[in-house]
């Protein structure tokens, strides 16, 4: 199900004007700034407010020091590209770093000043994508009440098609290691391995869909990204997945499922890069929904011993998020989460243009 990299030239597109094939095409920088002087921007645009900043502090140079390895690596696992305007003093800056193999989560579009930086950097950045043929997928996490994201993000269904893209609404948590300490004996977990990915993409199709899938590359051979982790190492960072699989009883359908992301801390400053998906089947009970959760996040929780934050950062549904809180999770947001895949990259550049 991995997305084809065919796609057609793009200077043959004639929906627009040219989708040109630099970063310096659109006045842009890549890996130019120092990330202490970035987040300084991120502060001073507004984007780095006061609340986030402080849940960051005591992990600052850790974050600090896990960019400027990344940034070693070139364009590898992570690039932060920038625009400055000379003459009205407008910035703007676009990063991502790699997910998957071939997906990648960009983010942080942060501008001051008139507008034409924040498009300078999103076209420049979907362009040179379209052009370099090296990856298969993107996803844009953003925050549905913030009109400019919702806009660029959350209506691009419609114009990419749903079988190039997707977004979902998710409720994310802090789930205390303390609320993971029992799993409920009804629940079977097992680790997933490669033999039992039919079982994780039928939960992932039904709790999620194929887009979804096709992105975080469930159907790949490498499923805990080894090849992805190789590429981390060369800078002394890491990058892992592990998946448990939810059964009730003795029955062989899955009715759950976990991943559970661990990376360097702060490539998202909301800790996304170590966030724990959790995939629930949609037709299960209120109490069957309450008992896989309990057991997947029991399971999940043996990932998360070294997690300095001291927290799970949890991505649930409503009624999976309803039982953590309960057990005392504590609610961060709602997140929308955006994915784009390379069939749709054209059409995406142009729904940026737009």
């Amino acid at each position: 199900m991995q997305a084809s990299l065919e796609v057609k030239n793009s200077t043959d597109d004639a929906l627009g004007s040219p989708i040109l094939g630099s970063y310096e095409a659109y006045n842009c920088q890549l890996n130019a700034t120092d990330p202490a002087d970035l987040f300084r921007r991120y502060e001073q645009a507004g984007f780095l407010y006061p609340e986030k900043h402080e849940r960051l502090i005591p992990y600052f140079p850790e974050v600090l020091e896990n960019w400027r390895r990344a940034l070693r690596a070139g364009e590898l696992i992570l690039w932060v590209l920038t625009h400055k305007d000379p003459d009205s003093g407008a910035w703007a800056s676009v990063s991502s770093w790699r997910s998957t193999s071939t997906g990648w989560h960009t983010q942080h579009v942060v501008s001051m000043g008139v507008p034409t930086g924040s498009r300078a950097v999103l076209l420049a950045a979907q362009a040179v994508r379209i052009h370099d043929g090296f990856d298969s997928s993107h996803q844009g996490w953003f925050t549905a009440t913030k009109r400019f994201p919702q806009r660029m993000f959350g209506s691009i269904e419609r114009s990419l098609g749903t079988a190039h893209a997707s977004v979902h609404m998710h409720h994310y948590l802090a789930v205390p290691i303390s609320a993971c300490r029992e799993e409920a004996a009804e629940v079977r977990t097992v680790p997933c391995r490669q033999g039992r990915t039919q079982d994780l993409v039928e939960i992932a199709l039904s709790a999620r869909d194929a887009v979804y899938v096709a992105s975080e590359q469930l159907l790949e051979d490498d499923l805990e990204l080894h090849a992805v982790d190789d590429l981390y190492r060369r800078v002394g960072l890491r990058r892992t997945r592990r998946v448990w699989l939810a059964y009730l009883g003795s029955s062989d359908r899955p009715v759950g499922a976990v991943l559970v992301y661990r990376g360097p801390l702060g490539f998202n400053l909301s800790f996304l890069e170590n966030r724990c998906d959790l995939l629930i089947r949609p037709t299960l009970s209120e109490t069957e929904v309450a008992l896989v959760t309990r057991s997947l996040m029991y399971a999940a929780a043996s990932a998360y011993p070294d997690f300095r934050p001291g927290f799970i950062p949890v991505v649930a549904d409503d009624r999976a998020a309803f039982t953590l809180q309960q057990a005392g999770a504590q609610y961060l947001r709602s997140y929308g989460q955006s994915i784009w895949l390379r069939p749709g990259y054209v059409a995406m550049y142009r729904h940026m243009e737009h």
